[in-house]
């Protein structure tokens, strides 16, 4: 992750997107010295109590009481601002202690075990049974789907579905031919909706900012969505998915990539050529095969130009036998 730091004084700065778009933030700021009366006193930016405001934005909010509280704050909040969906997280320092020494100071060493958040094998497959069969896939990615962009191009190649990215996610496969940078919200992106048979949406919220932002209430009734995210609550939010994946986005590319591998797809995106006369290298790999002692191959070929045929320069088959662990 790439964390933010913010050093702000005793008003509270922590911005309500940092929590809504998962960024991970370290908020660290000073708050006039606690007094047992709670009494107001008057001095500047005085709140009745800063951290009871700021625990509803953060997902943490801890008050250093002595210098040796700092440390075991910092390696707090640094845990629960990574762990599951991240967010952010806020130390107060009273000014009373901002002047107080630290002694012996160590570096901080962070030894949080990270739980892996993956599908499990049964819900892959039933993901790639359905995608497999699609006529007219979608795929719909949010923020959380940010880091998978190479994973992603590879799905995009493989099952050719059209990408539909809200804000929080724009750009991130770039000028690929079957993006749409456009906001759901849009009615020409809606009927695209509407005309899909399966739609697979990753690390988005289906929040009203960028499916219903006229609030017109006329999103369309998805035929079947398959819903991926890291937060189990936020999978049955706004839209009720028919297929729930509760992982880590980038952990749910990588498998998904793998079992359309043996289904006509080459291994690896191969941009198309546009010149005349111009041959580029496709590989395609079946891996974890039946035993056969003979195979045949059907070849197919696409072009976007129908009086300019695609050729075949050279071409080369193996098969070679390996066995498990190899």
């Amino acid at each position: 992750y790439d964390i933010s730091a913010c050093l702000v004084g005793s008003e509270m700065c922590i911005r309500d997107r940092a929590r809504a778009d998962s960024i991970p933030m370290l908020v660290i700021s000073s708050v006039n010295p606690y007094k047992k009366s709670n009494n107001l006193s008057g001095f500047l930016h005085e709140l009745p109590h800063q951290q009871k405001l700021l625990k509803k934005i953060a997902l943490s909010s801890l008050t250093i009481g002595k210098p040796e509280d700092l440390l075991p704050a910092i390696t707090k909040s640094f845990c629960k601002m990574l762990e599951k969906r991240p967010g952010p997280v806020h130390l107060e320092i009273p000014t009373n202690i901002l002047t107080l020494k630290i002694h012996n100071l160590d570096r901080i060493k962070l030894s949080q075990k990270k739980k892996k958040i993956i599908p499990n094998k049964k819900e892959m497959n039933k993901v790639v049974n359905n995608l497999s069969k699609a006529k007219y896939p979608i795929l719909l990615l949010g923020g959380g789907a940010k880091g998978c962009d190479k994973y992603i191009l590879e799905i995009v190649h493989k099952i050719n579905p059209f990408v539909i990215t809200t804000t929080n996610a724009r750009g991130l496969i770039g000028n690929h031919p079957m993006c749409i940078p456009a906001s759901p919200t849009l009615l020409t992106v809606r009927k695209e909706l509407k005309k899909a048979d399966i739609v697979l949406a990753i690390g988005t919220e289906f929040g009203e900012t960028d499916y219903d932002m006229y609030k017109d209430g006329n999103f369309p009734e998805l035929k079947k969505l398959i819903r991926v995210d890291i937060s189990k609550n936020q999978l049955s939010k706004n839209v009720q998915p028919d297929i729930a994946i509760r992982s880590k986005s980038i952990n749910f590319c990588k498998k998904l990539i793998a079992p359309f591998i043996a289904l006509g797809s080459s291994d690896k995106f191969v941009k198309p050529n546009i010149k005349n006369n111009t041959f580029s290298e496709y590989k395609f790999t079946a891996d974890n095969l039946p035993q056969f002692n003979g195979f045949m191959i059907k070849v197919i070929m696409t072009s976007t130009n129908q009086a300019k045929p695609p050729r075949i320069k050279n071409f080369r088959s193996i098969a070679l036998r390996t066995f498990q662990g190899e």
